[in-house]
Order: C-alpha cells, then structure tokens, then sequence
C-alpha cells in the first residue's frame, strides 16, 4: 500500500548458530561503542529500533542487524503513538531503548515512565531525539565491513598527515644546513664512523688550504731578509719558488697518509668519546654567505676559539674544507 510505513523491532533475538558474544561484539562495532553499552539490547525487552520508515528502509536495518548475528522484525504501522527509539547508525551515536511499558532518557539513561520530559536530566525529549535520526543512506554502508563516518576521525587523520608533512619539510631543510653537517660530525666522531667523517669533512681540501698557508709563511720569511743586489734578488725569487714547489709536491703525497691518520683516530674504539654531539653543533656560531660558512666554536671553560671554513657541496651537505690554522695555533699553545 502507498504511504504504508514500518517499524523495526529487536527483542534480543539472535541468527542460529550465532553466539551472544560475538553478536554483541558485532552489533557494537556497527555502533562504534563498548559492548558494555548494547548490553541492555538483549534485555528480552522490545526495542524499537526504527520508526515511521518506509519498507526498503525497514528491510536496510535488517539486513544489517542479520549480517551481525541479529533478528528484527518489522511490523505495519497504523498510528504514530508515543515516542519510540531510534537507533541510530551513524557516528557512533545510539538512541537508548522505547519499551511499551516505559522508556529510557536517550541523555542520562533512566528508565521512567513514557513522557515529553526527562525527570531526572529535565530534556525535551522530541527534540533531543531529532538531532539523532538515523540517515536515509544507512543502506549504502556495510554494517559490520565499514565504520560510520566521523568527523573527528578525519579531523585527526588530516592532523596526523599535516604533521608530519611539516616534519618532512622542516627536517630536509635542516638537513641541509651548516649545523646539521656540525651535529653529523660530531656524531661520526663519537660513534667512531670514519666513512660518516669524510662525508662531512673534506680532507684534501684541508690540506691543501695548510700548504698554501705553510707558502705563506715561508715566502713572508724570506721577504724578510732583503737581497743586497740584483744577483741576491734573483737568488730570493728562485728561493720562493723552489720552496712553493717542494712543499706543494710534499703536502700532496703526504693525502695519503694524513687521511689514514685520520680515519684510525675516527676508528680507534679505545678512546671513549664522551658528550654529546648535539652541544658543538647547538653552541657554534655560524655566519653564513651563499654558499661559504664561517664557524666558530668556543669552549666556555677557557674562552679559546677555533675557526673553520664550511662550503655547501651540489648533494646539499656542508663540509669542512678550510681550518683557521692561527686561531688553531692559539688554541695549541693555550
């Protein structure tokens, strides 16, 4: 018949071969809540669980009740009276039972006599059931397969995602930068990783920058000593060469050596590094220029300093390539 709706009932009945835990397990998964909470649906007592509906949305309800272990029946409605109990299958939200003999307040839970009005809590009831109707399209949902839709849920996820986009983003872009490349080789120092070393510490350049300061101060002590004649100036300047030469073809075969030297005091396990790397690399004063850095490091204690040269390389790390040889003079001699 046109116009005919429907109410759906559960009295606590169960599928066969179905067993009352599982049932109710499932029934508080489709729900979104604790199987403490859809204890009183198998009271025994008539629960309503959908009113005023048409027949294909009777047939949705149970069709999701029976995919969790559950029977209901449907039953022709003639008149709308009293208020009944909805149960709803969306965000969690559940409207508590309607009984022929009382009902119970869909907010505070108490079982009272039928009325418009919570005797305990003081709510209109009707209009606290309205906000909790349950949406045409339940029958598009799987019942036990798939959650109802929470907002908070998504709200969440999106959080979570932002987060930790942001956490990507802020760590590449730390991880390109002079303290970073100060934490890394503090940490290959302490963890004795002489490869981890090299990648942030450009040894040949090293060197190189000490044979041409080793010049310079050759060359400085030469121009000192001023030739008498054209034949002492001559011998000066053949001097300077001589010497450019030799200490240039020395310090480069010694490459080598130095970076072995180096790598077995990266690797030598029996010096316990203490500290934390992260203290050089927080405490540092960095001036950066483009693609050059200058960094120093002072030790609180004595107030002495060191300088070094950090230069950005194309893969985006900062390496050491040039060591302040007076400050480090300084530092030997304090």
């Amino acid at each position: 018949m046109a116009g005919q709706l429907y109410r759906v009932v559960f009295e606590g009945e169960i599928l066969e071969g179905s067993q009352v835990q599982e049932v109710k397990r499932a029934l508080a998964k489709l729900y979104n809540k604790t199987e403490d909470q859809v204890e009183h649906y198998f009271s025994g007592k008539r629960l309503t669980v959908k009113k005023d509906a048409d027949y294909e949305t009777a047939m949705k309800y149970v069709k999701a009740f029976e995919r969790a272990g559950a029977v209901c029946r449907v039953e022709e409605l003639e008149t709308h009276a009293g208020l009944e109990q909805s149960l709803v299958l969306e965000k969690g939200t559940e409207k508590p039972s309607q009984q022929d003999d009382g009902m119970v307040c869909p907010k505070c839970q108490f079982a009272q006599a039928p009325g418009e009005e919570c005797v305990r809590c003081g709510i209109i009831i009707s209009k606290y059931s309205e906000r909790f109707d349950a949406p045409e399209s339940i029958g598009r949902k799987e019942a036990i397969g798939v959650e109802p839709e929470r907002g908070s849920f998504k709200l969440l996820t999106i959080s979570v995602a932002l987060l930790v986009v942001f956490l990507v983003i802020g760590f590449y872009y730390f991880s390109g930068t002079p303290r970073y490349s100060l934490y890394k080789v503090g940490r290959a120092v302490k963890n004795h990783d002489s490869g981890e070393f090299h990648k942030y510490v450009d040894v040949d350049r090293i060197v190189d920058h000490v044979a041409k300061y080793a010049i310079q101060q050759v060359v400085a002590e030469m121009e000192n000593n001023q030739p008498i004649d054209d034949w002492g100036r001559g011998g000066q300047e053949f001097d300077k060469e001589l010497a450019t030469m030799m200490l240039s073809n020395m310090l480069e075969a010694l490459k080598p050596q130095i970076r072995q030297k180096i790598t077995e005091f990266i690797e030598d396990t029996d010096d316990d590094r203490e500290g934390s790397p992260l203290v050089g690399a927080t405490l540092a004063d960095i001036q950066t220029e483009g693609s050059t850095s200058m960094v120093t490091l002072e030790n609180e204690k004595t107030g002495d300093k060191i300088q070094f040269k950090m230069a950005k390389s194309p893969d985006r790390y900062w390496k050491i390539v040039e060591i302040d040889l007076e400050s480090f003079e300084r530092l030997s001699q304090s």
